[in-house]
């Protein structure tokens, strides 16, 4: 019940599931969660999570050949995988990590804010020249603007 978007009803369904597998289902299941932190890893540029490999510290959307003269600020790694495989943008990505909670006491805690402000400081000295905002407009965001 722990995961977003999952109730009661939901997770008794996956113990459920699990219950009914095979000792090795569960037990192959078990070790590739517990190796989830090791392989994956999250991108020092765009903060995207990425599968690991060696020592890279950026994934293969901030290192290939992409348009650096334009940053595109989404909120969350499914935005941002969405928009890659429409293959309608050739720019450069930045995972904000949510909506910006306006309504909190800190909302720069909940959200990459500071990060974005940096990437976008370093980013002008590489020839960046536009930030482009793809935000969801939710019903809650559009009744916090008032």
């Amino acid at each position: 019940m722990k995961f977003p978007g999952i109730g009661t009803r939901q997770a008794k369904r996956f113990v459920y599931f699990l219950l009914a597998q095979d000792t090795r289902f569960v037990e192959t299941f078990a070790h590739e969660l517990s190796e989830l932190k090791k392989n994956i890893g999250q991108c020092a540029s765009c903060f995207r999570y990425y599968e690991r490999r060696g020592t890279q510290t950026q994934c293969d959307a901030c290192t290939s050949d992409a348009d650096s003269s334009i940053l595109l600020v989404v909120e969350k790694d499914t935005d941002m995988d969405t928009v890659r495989r429409s293959g309608s943008y050739a720019g450069r990505y930045f995972v904000l990590g949510g909506t910006i909670p306006v309504l909190e006491n800190d909302p720069a805690s909940k959200i990459r804010i500071r990060e974005l402000v940096a990437r976008i400081g370093q980013g002008t000295s590489e020839g960046l020249t536009e930030v482009v905002l793809a935000l969801s407009a939710n019903k809650n965001a559009l009744k916090n603007r008032g």
